[in-house]
């Protein structure tokens, strides 16, 4: 008996899985201006090809002092 809720859970956890990597939702919103107004669309040119990333400096930062830096790289998706 214990057998079958653990694979429905397992089931369960495969199929988010695999639907938050689907791609493009319909009706989303990817103009980050709407959201942020200050983030800025940045390319750099490295090992032949041109990389885009996304500037984002939040509203409180005063430009002198230190506030840490977060990356998030995003993988075969291209997103």
């Amino acid at each position: 008996m214990k057998r079958i809720p653990r694979l429905l859970a397992f089931a369960l956890t495969v199929f988010l899985i695999l639907y938050s990597c689907s791609t493009e939702k319909e009706g989303v919103e990817k103009n980050l201006e709407s959201c942020y107004s200050n983030t800025e669309i940045q390319s750099i040119f490295f090992n032949g090809e041109s990389r885009e990333y996304i500037l984002y400096i939040p509203d409180s930062y005063d430009g002198v002092s230190t506030i840490p830096l977060v990356l998030n790289f995003h993988g075969f998706g291209e997103s």
